[in-house]
């Protein structure tokens, strides 16, 4: 009579009864789990190892490198795991034959799989293996394994970053000024001098002679100019500052500076039509005909002090040293100029412009002295800073007048007690210097830059070239007007030459590109006793390791899916089936009682023909052996 597994049950009377084994020992299983453990233990040093010197410069002992321990330690964790996985699927397939009939060949697969990657390679593709699943997790935690050192050796990548550090040459410097004194002052008469309001010629000898001349430091006077031409990513190029190695900090620092302020005062515009007889004929040959025969008014845009602008002009500009007759900026104690600009659109160029009021704007913008807080960086060679005005007043005890050649000190008017501005007679007096919370600029200085920036920014503009005498040659003395452009007979005039600039560019931006530089020149001139400077760091290239953590998740997912497998082939193996792992001795056990199935066999294809033939239980109450859907009879039965 023939038995299938599913008869096998019915048989247990007939059969011995089940015989328990002898459980679960720890000598049995005491290297594994040492293995196991090693695997966690070597895990956790080599993050702890990558922790330490994550970030940190490479290190190099002349023995051995760190490259070299990872190595080490990946070898040592790739043994204990490869170990304990040779013993999980081993162990595997004698859990898979006790209680249930399965080919005999199976046996041979999954002790294959435990023998290494292309066995377990081989049983994951294995489809007539069935009822396997775990033991092919097994298996691909084998055949993962393999990308282990691979993927240590990604662990450690390098990254150049810059370490800044003290230069002990001294060398990593940047300019800043705590006063200023560049610049010179003439005096050339000592003739008596009436310091009075009124008319030049009552006040000295000769009318044309001017008691004080001054002269801007040439550095002061390019940097002018520079930033009249140039942007303010340019000109902050040009700051004073030495970085031997390109890349450099520098701690906060406060300097003297210039400041710039732009305002739109197009809300104070008035407009009005007035006979074209008054138009303002200011060309160069001071002719200028009126745009057509039978137009009999033009249109005129005024501002409150004074400066209008009509149809004959583009542009107009009226620049003052007096705060007071600013219109946006009238409070600046430390005022060095301040402009105002009427225009239309740049795109206009005709000689007779509309009567839109929209069209026309008004601007005013201010330099002033003052002291910036600056934050400055080079990185690759290129300057950043970022500067911002200190709240910072002038010191109502500075810029006081002294005596000059054991005389006393002359009275002024009380418009010019305080006047920081260039005049050729009520510069004359000496004073002391000009103070900004203990930031100060020498009087030559003071003076000399603000009759530099008078030249450049102003003209005058008179019709008939008669601004006075030389002895009141300033700006303030000029009519309003003091600064055009415009086009006549299609062909562009303007005065003064940065009235071309302020046509073509924007008005703010230009303003903020000047004050920059004169500040850059500022700083760099320091003192004239010597330059001011602050020292930095600078910045050296160090190789650093950079660990990217995301290469050992492989290195963690193996030793966690290695315990699940550890765990459930312990609990499966329980008190049944015996811990035989891979032993050999374990396999000719058995052979002896299965070898009658492989009878006649000689070669391993014939034994692994036979063996796909047949199936057996191994362990459990029943043994069975027999052909693959056949039923054997009691006398073939295998009991324990």
């Amino acid at each position: 009579m023939g038995l299938n597994a599913m008869d096998s049950q019915a048989f247990t009377g007939i059969g011995q009864p089940r015989v328990r084994g002898p459980g679960i020992k720890v000598g049995d299983v005491w290297l594994v789990i040492l293995s196991l453990v090693s695997s966690f233990v070597l895990l956790g040093g080599l993050i702890g190892l990558l922790l330490a010197f994550d970030g940190q410069p490479i290190f190099d002992s002349g023995v051995v490198t760190l490259n070299t321990l990872v190595a080490i330690i990946t070898t040592g964790y790739r043994a204990s795991i490869t170990h304990v996985l040779g013993f999980v699927v081993s162990q595997s397939k004698w859990v898979a034959f006790a209680n249930g009939r399965r080919r005999l060949l199976d046996l041979d697969r999954i002790e294959s799989a435990g023998q290494g990657p292309l066995g377990s390679m081989l049983l994951l593709f294995n489809t007539k293996v069935k009822g396997i699943g775990i033991i092919r997790f097994g298996a691909l935690l084998t055949v993962v394994s393999i990308a282990i050192d691979p993927f240590a050796q990604q662990l450690l990548q390098y990254r150049q970053t810059t370490s800044f550090i003290r230069d002990a040459s001294g060398r990593t410097t940047i300019a800043r000024a705590g006063r200023y004194s560049r610049g010179s002052e003439a005096r050339l008469t000592l003739a008596q001098i009436q310091f009075v309001e009124g008319n030049s010629t009552s006040l000295y000898g000769p009318a044309t002679n001017i008691p004080i001349i001054t002269d801007a430091d040439f550095s002061m006077q390019s940097a002018m100019m520079y930033g009249l031409i140039q942007p303010l990513a340019a000109v902050s190029q040009q700051a004073n500052f030495s970085c031997p190695s390109g890349n450099c900090t520098y701690p906060e620092f406060a300097s003297l500076a210039v400041c710039s302020a732009c305002a739109d005062i197009s809300n104070l515009i008035t407009i009005d039509q007035v006979s074209s007889g008054s138009r303002m004929n200011i060309s160069l040959d001071r002719t200028v005909t009126p745009p057509s025969a039978d137009r009999t008014t033009i249109t005129r845009y005024s501002l409150p002090n004074d400066l209008r602008l009509d149809n004959s002009l583009l542009l107009s500009l009226r620049g003052t040293t007096n705060a007071s007759r600013s219109l946006a900026f009238p409070g600046l104690e430390t005022l060095i100029w301040s402009q105002t600009i009427l225009r239309h659109p740049p795109s206009t160029n005709t000689t007779y412009l509309g009567s839109s009021l929209s069209a026309v704007t008004a601007t005013e913008c201010a330099l002033y002295y003052c002291v910036k807080t600056y934050n400055t960086t080079v990185t690759n060679g290129i300057l950043t800073s970022s500067a911002s005005p200190m709240k910072v007043d002038r010191d109502p005890s500075s810029w006081e007048l002294r005596s000059f050649s054991n005389s006393p000190a002359p009275t002024l008017p009380a418009t010019r007690q305080k006047d920081i501005s260039y005049h050729p007679r009520f510069s004359f007096p000496l004073r002391t210097d000009l103070s900004l919370g203990g930031y100060n600029i020498s009087q030559a200085a003071v003076n000399s830059i603000s009759h530099m920036i008078q030249r450049t920014l102003a003209s005058c503009t008179a019709v008939t070239r008669n601004c006075t005498t030389t002895l009141e040659a300033v700006a303030d003395n000029w009519a309003p007007l003091n600064g055009f452009y415009m086009t006549v007979r299609n062909e562009v005039q303007f005065e003064p030459s940065v009235a071309g600039v302020f046509w073509n560019g924007d008005i703010n931006s230009t303003f903020e590109s000047v004050a920059e530089s004169l500040s850059n020149a500022i700083r760099s001139g320091g003192d004239a006793d010597g330059q001011e400077t602050v020292e930095g760091q600078v910045g050296v290239l160090i190789v650093r390791y950079q660990v990217d953590w995301w290469w050992i998740i492989l290195h963690g997912a193996v030793v966690v899916g290695v315990l699940v497998m550890m765990v459930w082939v312990l609990i499966k193996t329980g008190h049944d089936v015996p811990v035989w792992g891979s032993s050999t001795l374990a396999v000719l056990k058995k052979g002896e009682e299965a070898g009658a199935l492989l009878g006649g066999a000689e070669r391993v294809e014939e034994m692994e023909d036979r063996a796909r033939e047949v199936e057996v239980v191994l362990f459990g109450g029943e043994r069975l052996g027999g052909r693959v859907g056949e039923r054997e009879s009691d006398e073939e039965l295998w009991r324990r």
